[in-house]
């Protein structure tokens, strides 16, 4: 039997596909302890206070009676 010469590399690339389903499993089947809370059409918002995109802070609570569109924006990625 011969041997093949990039037997090292397949190794390499199997172990790497072993460890990427591995994390991807972790990922899929971890549990989330956080409460969960069922929100439907109609219901109260949460309370949510947050900074604005042209400064300062919004409170929901101020904005009751309103259609508001909430989206959420992380600069730091």
């Amino acid at each position: 039997m011969s041997r093949l010469p990039g037997r090292p590399l397949l190794f390499g690339v199997l172990a790497a596909c072993g460890l990427a389903i591995a994390v991807l499993l972790a990922v899929l089947l971890r549990t989330d302890e956080r409460p969960r809370v069922k929100l439907e059409a109609g219901m109260r918002a949460p309370a949510l206070t947050g900074g604005g995109v042209r400064g300062g802070t919004v409170d929901l609570a101020r904005l009751r009676g309103h259609v508001v569109l909430v989206s959420f924006l992380n600069s730091q990625a």
